[in-house]
């Protein structure tokens, strides 16, 4: 990224609005510590309708949104997320589990965490193209915890929004690490 670099993040697609506004504090968290300006779509709305800028993704607004110094635009989206659950396993099931040649039980028990993926794609102003596609998966394992029977109770004390914030801290990193700002 050049250093004169400004990024406008374009409205984050989680539900609801309030998360996706917190989900952006977190994007904008990991550019500022690289030193890179960045303005969520929503909150500069009116100053991107005031220039004639209805969808920051349209080809046509890309003078606009040059004039208005922006060098590059963010687009961030929910690939998936998978809700952690909580499940009892019988002893029979743990004890079927363990065996190598059962992996049934054993894939129930592993997919009892949160999962989130987010995709990331940043595009350049300059050249007109996207200059970095990514994705990110992000999870939250379950806890584990075995009764006097030795059946196991999992259950997931983490919401899917942690394994998101993981995921945007982690792919918003992997963006900035891997387009290094240059003088």
């Amino acid at each position: 990224m050049p250093a004169r670099s400004r990024v406008l993040v374009t409205e984050l697609d989680f539900s609801p609005d309030v998360v996706s506004t917190v989900y952006y504090e977190r994007v904008q968290r990991e550019f500022a510590a690289q030193g890179v300006p960045v303005a969520y779509a929503p909150e500069q709305e009116w100053e991107l309708k005031a220039h004639g800028i209805r969808h920051p993704l349209d080809s046509l607004q890309i003078g606009a949104l040059r004039q208005l110094g922006y060098t590059h635009v963010l687009v961030v989206r929910s690939a998936g997320q998978q809700y952690g659950a909580a499940d009892y396993f019988f002893p029979w099931q743990v004890a079927q589990g363990a065996l190598p040649y059962d992996g049934r039980i054993q894939s129930a028990m592993a997919n009892a965490g949160s999962k989130s993926r987010v995709s990331f794609t940043l595009i350049s102003l300059t050249e007109e193209r996207p200059v970095y596609l990514g994705m990110t998966t992000s999870s939250v394992g379950s806890l584990a915890v075995q009764d006097r029977r030795g059946g196991i109770t999992q259950t997931n004390l983490a919401a899917t929004e942690y394994a998101t914030h993981k995921a945007l801290r982690k792919g918003t990193r992997r963006l900035l690490s891997r387009s290094r700002r240059v003088p």
